[in-house]
This record gives structure tokens, sequence and C-alpha cells, in this order.
């Protein structure tokens, strides 16, 4: 287990504990089942919580959550080489998700079909889903796989509300 897998050690100084506990979204990213679907569920649930505001303020949190996720991604790459873009960094697949959920029309039908459609897309990586995951590991090319299989999601979602699936 990486020391950054688990962002409550104590022996970790500030700044990597919380960069640590930011990027493994509490600590998700140490699961040992299905660390990015894990962390896309927690993901989900925060989104829950911003989901009934209006639509600028998902939108800005998922902005500035971009902007930590790519600081602390690079912070803790810099403090230690070994960490590219490790399994147990799932902040991506948090973002990722919360971009899918955007415009989200409050039923369970369409949560569920955002989340499987976000996880399928994110593992499976069509193209140019794939273009970013190869580019390298900072911080910006972790997140931007994620971000564009969130807007594929999103954009599938809203073709499907649309044609009114989620009745």
């Amino acid at each position: 287990m990486h020391s950054y897998q688990n962002p409550y050690r104590s022996d970790l100084p500030f700044r990597e504990r919380m960069a640590s506990f930011w990027v493994t979204m509490a600590g998700c990213g140490a699961s040992r089942v299905a660390p990015g679907t894990v962390g896309a569920l927690l993901g989900a649930i925060v989104f829950l919580a911003v989901a009934d505001l209006p639509w600028w303020i998902p939108l800005l949190l998922i902005i500035i959550g971009f902007g930590i996720s790519v600081w602390a991604i690079d912070f803790l790459q810099k403090k230690n080489q070994s960490v590219g873009d490790a399994s147990w960094i799932v902040v991506d697949e948090g973002v990722g998700i919360w971009i899918t959920l955007l415009g989200w029309d409050g039923t369970l039908q369409m949560l569920v079909a955002g989340f499987v459609l976000f996880r399928l897309l994110d593992i499976t990586k069509p193209f140019p889903v794939r273009y970013f995951d190869n580019k390298g590991h900072s911080g910006m090319w972790v997140m931007l796989d994620d971000v564009f299989a969130g807007i594929f999601a999103w954009g599938i979602l809203q073709v499907l509300d649309a044609l009114r699936v989620f009745i």
C-alpha cells in the first residue's frame, strides 16, 4: 500500500495528508475492490447534496473541484515520482460523475443510468477518452480522461432524457 493511499496516516506531513485525502476521496481509493467505482459512488452521493441548487452552483463546484484535483495530484507526484496515475487516485472519477449528473432530472432511473454509463465509458475508454488517458500522468491528464467520459455520458443521458426514457 502506497503511503498516500491512506490519508489518515499521522506520519504524513499535513499538506500531503490533505492532498491524499482529496485525491483518494476520503480514502475511497484504498478500496481493495473497484476503487474507481467506489470513488464514483461517493462522487454521486456528494453530487446529490447540491443537485437541487441552481445549475451554476454544481457547475462551479466541478470547475473548482477540477482545479483542486489537478493541483493535489501534481503536488503528490512532485513529492513522490511513483504516484503517476495510480488506481488509488479516484477524485477523477468523482469529478467525472459530477459532470455526468449535471441536469439530473431527479429520477432514480437517470441516476443509475448516469452512473452505469459513466463507469462503462471510463473503463472502456472509447476515443477520444483513450487519447487523454494515454497523453501523460500529470494532474491535468489524469483528470481529463474522466472529464471526457463524463461529458460523453452526460450527452447520452441528455439524449435519453429528450426521448423520455426516464419517465
